[in-house]
């Protein structure tokens, strides 16, 4: 117990889930906006991403004319592959998975500060 009487360290990992899921709430909707004027390159990763779907191919994404994209990981292609096998190929899908992943970083962060702090 600390000085004020309360539990010390409990609050912790209910405080991380509250702030993930608050983070998800502000951000889900915001998912179905489509951004593509800011960020030009979230057109060519979903559609490789459907093209690696369509073909079949999962080692190598390619562009709808046939050509390689090797210009990222193969794990952004993954994520917008999970996110259309989860919902459908659409704009949700495509970034359903970055929000978790965001989500989650954001918590363990929370988590982190908290134990190296010590609150």
């Amino acid at each position: 117990m600390d000085q004020h009487g309360q539990e010390s360290g409990r609050w912790a990992p209910w405080t991380a889930v509250a702030i993930v899921l608050l983070f998800l709430a502000a951000c889900v909707p915001l998912a179905n906006w489509q951004f593509f004027t800011v960020n030009m390159d979230e057109p060519r990763y979903t559609v490789a991403a459907a093209e690696m779907m369509a073909t079949g191919d999962y080692l190598v994404p390619t562009n709808p004319w046939g050509g390689v994209r090797l210009l990222k990981p193969p794990l952004s292609y993954y994520y917008v592959v999970g996110g259309f096998s989860l919902f459908g190929q659409s704009l949700f899908g495509a970034k359903l998975l970055w929000l978790l992943s965001s989500a989650a970083i954001l918590g363990f962060t929370f988590l982190l500060i908290v134990f190296l702090v010590g609150g």
